[in-house]
């Protein structure tokens, strides 16, 4: 069995890698081609674009890069068209995700969306169009199920990836207080840049009046959080990277 699998930020990386590994549980010989980061790639994915190259955040940046995510499109609609895989696999990412799926529908290979848009917020009228593209929502958040049951849609719920990794004494009793906070800016550089500043003064100003350290949940290689946390560091400010899940276990408070 081949699916096409497109993941386009590290955060749907993540989520795909642990999907493909349920998958796997069940066919061990599925292969993968399509868009990931470096969780996919090590799973044997065959990229067909450099991971750093899809993680862009705004429409500005988005029209700054326009050709190549319309060469991008052309290229992944030519490789399923060519391959002729068993299922699309859609994570998250709907700016190209929900384009994608248009030009690939009249193929009549089922397209599984896992990780909704959150349509529910902000997109109604998406909803729709959602029912016309998507043979299977995969949702993470139970409200979501009978969100889109009730709008035509087949949706299953299929549980949080993320409370897959939470300890069981976390589960069991309340953590101990560590008087941390941890900073959560996202994953994409471009978000990072955008929000980390804010979330620096907020939190070296609650440091201050609780008397409270800070933790920056940071990608290695993403962005230079050294350098944006330095004025910072005196108000006990500071980044561990690669391990966001353990950072927010360890905190008492999340900021995001």
């Amino acid at each position: 069995m081949e699916i096409f699998l497109s993941a386009g930020d590290p955060s749907g990386d993540n989520a795909a890698a642990r999907l493909i590994n349920s998958m796997r549980e069940h066919d061990s010989k599925l292969s993968l081609f399509g868009l990931g980061h470096s969780r996919l790639a090590e799973l044997g994915q065959m990229q067909l674009a450099e991971g750093n190259q899809l993680a862009v955040l705004g429409f500005w940046e988005v029209a700054r890069h326009w050709r190549f995510f319309r060469r991008l499109m052309l290229k992944c609609v030519d490789e399923i068209k060519r391959r002729r895989p068993n299922a699309i696999v859609l994570v998250d990412y709907p700016g190209f995700n929900l384009r994608l799926a248009k030009r690939v529908k009249k193929l009549g290979i089922p397209i599984i969306y896992y990780i909704s848009p959150q349509v529910w917020a902000w997109g109604h009228r998406r909803v729709a169009e959602i029912r016309e593209l998507v043979d299977l929502m995969l949702v993470i958040l139970p409200f979501e199920e009978d969100f889109y049951c009730n709008s035509g849609v087949n949706a299953r719920f299929v549980g949080h990836y993320l409370l897959e990794d939470i300890p069981s004494e976390y589960i069991s009793s309340s953590p101990p207080l560590t008087g941390r906070l941890c900073l959560l800016p996202g994953s994409r550089p471009q978000e990072v840049h955008r929000m980390l500043p804010s979330m620096l003064v907020a939190a070296r100003q609650f440091n201050r009046k609780y008397n409270t350290e800070a933790v920056v949940a940071g990608l290695s290689g993403i962005f230079d959080y050294e350098k944006i946390i330095a004025p910072y560091m005196a108000d006990r400010i500071s980044v561990e990277y690669d391990n966001p899940r353990q950072c927010i276990f360890d905190s008492n408070i999340v900021l995001t």
